[in-house]
């Protein structure tokens, strides 16, 4: 038989990982947010408030450097930093926005929703799960462009870089994150709000309604 005739075919789990152990992998991590989702008996799976979230930041992004400063070798850490395993996260976190904008975000009858937490996505455990590998992606791809630095990678290091500061602030800004009502009457300034738990908070301004 020919050599051109031979086709060689790579095994699961082969060294490169590709789409499908990607794809695995991701689901995988999606299942295993739900399970904690299904015995967590809060809806807030991780909130940090200032300064601490800044300091997890900061933490976080040195974490990325050693990593692929002195693990650049190991299966994982190359995985991460190929396409594969970015196409897969953005597809799933894609795929549970989705879910986000057809299930209403509020308390349902549905037990099985509010198990899973499908009501609460954004502070779903799974949700976390993986846009934390998704976020790793793009954090340890900037840090290989960034220090194989060429002025032709400038777009791609701001793409990824800004995407990258973009999605962690966002997560880690929700613990100062704070939802207040107030009670506005005609001809009178409100500056008192109260939150969930009813505690009057003073605004450092005030509401005043005109007619």
């Amino acid at each position: 038989m020919s050599e051109n005739n031979i086709r060689i075919h790579r095994n699961l789990w082969e060294n490169p990982w590709g789409y499908v152990e990607s794809f695995f992998i991701g689901i995988g991590i999606i299942i295993t947010g739900l399970f904690l989702e299904v015995f967590s008996t809060s809806q807030n799976a991780f909130t940090l408030s200032y300064p601490y979230n800044t300091i997890f930041l900061l933490g976080y992004v040195l974490v990325l450097l050693v990593l692929y400063k002195w693990f650049t070798n190991s299966q994982i850490i190359r995985w991460l930093t190929k396409v594969p395993a970015s196409i897969s996260s953005i597809v799933l976190v894609t795929i549970l926005v989705m879910i986000m904008g057809i299930i209403p975000q509020i308390p349902s009858e549905n037990k099985l929703i509010n198990n899973l937490g499908l009501n609460h996505i954004t502070s779903n455990w799974a949700f976390l799960l993986i846009l934390f590998q998704f976020t790793t992606c793009l954090g340890l791809i900037s840090i290989k462009r960034i220090l194989q630095y060429k002025w032709s990678n400038l777009g791609f290091i701001l793409n990824h870089t800004g995407l990258f500061l973009a999605l962690t602030a966002g997560i880690l800004g929700t613990g100062d994150l704070q939802r207040l009502s107030i009670n506005t009457y005609e001809g009178k300034p409100s500056w008192i709000a109260t939150d969930a738990q009813k505690n009057q908070i003073e605004l450092p301004f005030a509401f005043y309604l005109r007619t």
